[in-house]
């Protein structure tokens, strides 16, 4: 699932590749082997982030599916009540239409007396199921939001991390390496700044490397 953050995620990557070649060859070896590694660790974590946006998409059109079931079903209580009783009493039982569906099977089931729920039989009960389903819908749905809003956070963390990485490691390899060199050449031609975060995202002070705080300027 391609998103402006996969993206960053595969330009940082990238960089980190590049730069940790670039490193191997003139014996840097502490450098390549980290930034290999927090080219690998934010790999995982893009890869969650897409875990993450595909179970919220899966959760969201389930929640929409259960909404709309219960929308129909409060649609044939109103039919069947203006069927089977007074349009008085059946009136008394509508709600508007800015009311959620959820608010609407609420108030008809906590108002229903025995007398309406022998007449209307099974649908009271399936009003009562679906009403269960969908309450259970919207949690999985929030559940998964919250879930995708983390493994976001997570991943937006350690690209900061690694990004500031490869900032310092860029310059000591100019330091290192001949100033007219083809390396050098290609070290300068590697733009490794693809993006500042917010100065105030509460991402940054995460712990998003095992046991390493982000670091912050």
């Amino acid at each position: 699932m391609s998103t402006p953050l996969n993206e960053r995620i595969a330009t940082l990557i990238n960089h980190a590749e590049a730069l940790a070649d670039e490193a191997a060859d003139a014996g840097l070896h502490d450098i390549t082997d980290r930034l290999r590694l927090g080219a690998s660790r934010l790999a995982i974590d893009g890869e969650l982030v897409d875990v993450a946006l595909r179970a919220a998409a899966a959760r969201h059109a389930r929640r929409a599916e259960k909404i709309g079931h219960l929308r129909a079903l409060n649609h044939r209580v109103e039919v069947e009540m203006a069927t089977r009783f007074p349009h008085d009493v059946a009136a008394a039982y509508l709600a508007s239409a800015r009311v959620t569906p959820k608010d609407t099977a609420q108030f008809r089931l906590r108002r229903f007396t025995d007398v309406h729920r022998a007449v209307l039989g099974p649908l009271v009960a399936e009003l009562e199921q679906a009403l269960l389903e969908m309450d259970r819908a919207v949690d999985e749905s929030l559940a998964a939001a919250a879930a995708e809003f983390v493994a976001k956070a997570r991943a937006n963390g350690r690209g900061h991390r690694l990004r500031l990485d490869l900032e310092r490691s860029k310059a000591t390899l100019l330091a290192v390496v001949p100033a007219e060199s083809a390396a050098a050449e290609r070290i300068r031609r590697r733009v490794v700044r693809t993006r500042r975060p917010d100065r105030d995202a509460f991402w940054m002070s995460w712990n998003t490397a095992e046991g390493s705080p982000v670091d912050e300027e």
